[in-house]
């Protein structure tokens, strides 16, 4: 019988622990939970596991008024620290009767248990991580040098290679980055690495601003096609107020007292090992103002240098806003996360039968949000086109289609589990 990875988990839980209290992986108390139960079983019965009645290790699970209450009974002393107490009824055992003891049960690994333990140490890492426990446990049995001094990074390392550095990976490159910031700085203690993926996150962040500012007809923009400061403001300082991330450059600035210059010049090497930064001068501008937010002096000013420059170079003309997205733009590309073959759709209206309208009402009620929804503007997800056929239900995980749009749409969101649209 294979052992898993959460069989494997169970074992990093619950090893010394006393038969009866285990405890889930988020480290609560298991209370019979099925599926840890049957674990632990197979742990037992691929001989990884015992349930030990042995004194040296079970008297150190008795708490001390258990100890004293023993000591008590046999007229020894009851004074000391439990450590002094248990030295005290191991060095008397001779005139005291084991069976009085009560002692538990308890979990304790075998000698191939030992060396399960130390094999999968990088395993408990996965429990929080963006990479699941399973795939993080068969990168390292299939790619991972068993004897790597780091077996945690080498399993980001090789997920990170196998995705390409592309858009479609945006998101799931910043979480993974993100976990590995998190890793470096809280567990490794390594401040340089920490800001190095940190600033991956941050380049991610800014490119997707970019581009939405010059392909999303509804975020940045009002209902007159105008760009909304206030919310690119907002939504950059958003960004600015992960506390680690925040903690990472008060160092650079504070403790290093290192330059804008200095400063910038990091993320530029940071984001090079994986990245070819291209929009240098908006990313300077960006990153002074993280810096001016982190110190509190010129915040505005900061401000007014990026607005400016994005004004000038990355959103889309008021007067050419219809004409791009909606009459000029023939096509419309959709990418998922997995690089499927870029689809193409048309957007040349047509005319509608009841019965294709009542299709929509039908679909749209199962998978589309209402148009008034301040995040959406009204805009069709595919097309930009602005929506007021219908007044669409509200839902949380729905998308926003026009009509022209639906049977397109239906055809390919069916090809796809619905998680795997990127939005």
């Amino acid at each position: 019988m294979e052992l898993n990875a959460f069989d494997i988990l169970v074992l990093h839980k619950n090893q010394n622990r006393i038969v009866g209290k285990e405890i889930l992986l988020n480290n609560c108390l298991a209370k019979n939970d099925t599926e840890i139960i049957q674990s632990i079983e197979k742990l037992i019965s691929e001989k990884v596991l015992i349930k030990d009645s042995t004194l040296e290790f079970c008297i150190n699970k008795l708490k001390i008024p258990d100890l004293k209450r023993i000591l008590k009974s046999y007229g020894l002393k009851i004074s000391g620290r439990k450590a002094t107490l248990i030295n005290r009824i191991i060095n008397n055992l001779d005139n005291i009767n084991v069976v009085d003891l009560e002692l538990p049960l308890v979990y304790t690994t075998t000698e191939y248990g030992n060396v399960l333990l130390e094999e999968t140490n990088y395993l408990p890492h996965f429990i929080y991580s963006h990479i699941k426990l399973s795939r993080a446990h068969y990168i390292a049995n299939n790619y991972i040098n068993k004897f790597s001094d780091d077996k945690v990074f080498e399993i980001y390392k090789y997920e990170i290679e196998h995705m390409s550095p592309a858009c479609d990976h945006y998101h799931d490159l910043e979480f993974i980055f993100l976990d590995l910031a998190y890793y470096f700085l809280e567990q490794k203690n390594d401040l340089d690495k920490a800001r190095t993926y940190f600033n991956l996150c941050n380049f991610i962040n800014m490119e997707r601003l970019l581009d939405n500012l010059i392909n999303s007809t509804y975020l940045y923009y009002d209902k007159n096609n105008n760009l909304e400061e206030e919310r690119l403001k907002n939504n950059l300082i958003t960004k600015f107020r992960d506390v680690s991330f925040l903690e990472t450059y008060k160092r650079l600035i504070f403790n290093k007292q290192l330059s804008n210059k200095s400063i910038y010049k990091l993320f530029v090497e940071d984001v090079e090992q994986y990245y070819e930064l291209e929009d240098r001068e908006i990313s300077e501008l960006i990153i002074n103002y993280l810096i001016a937010y982190i110190k509190n002096e010129k915040i505005d000013d900061a401000f007014t240098k990026v607005l400016n420059l994005i004004k000038h170079e990355y959103v889309i003309d008021p007067k050419d806003f219809e004409n791009y997205f909606i009459v000029e733009h023939d096509h419309q590309y959709i990418d998922n996360k997995y690089n499927l073959k870029n689809t193409v759709k048309s957007t040349k209206t047509r005319k509608f039968t009841e019965n294709e309208v009542e299709k929509y009402l039908n679909y749209v009620n199962d998978h589309l949000i209402d148009v008034n929804d301040d995040g959406i503007k009204g805009h069709c997800h595919c097309c930009g086109k602005i929506l007021n056929e219908v007044a669409l239900p509200e839902g949380p995980e729905k998308k926003v289609v026009c009509l022209n749009c639906l049977d397109w749409f239906i055809e390919q969101y069916e090809e796809l589990e619905e998680d795997e649209w990127i939005v």
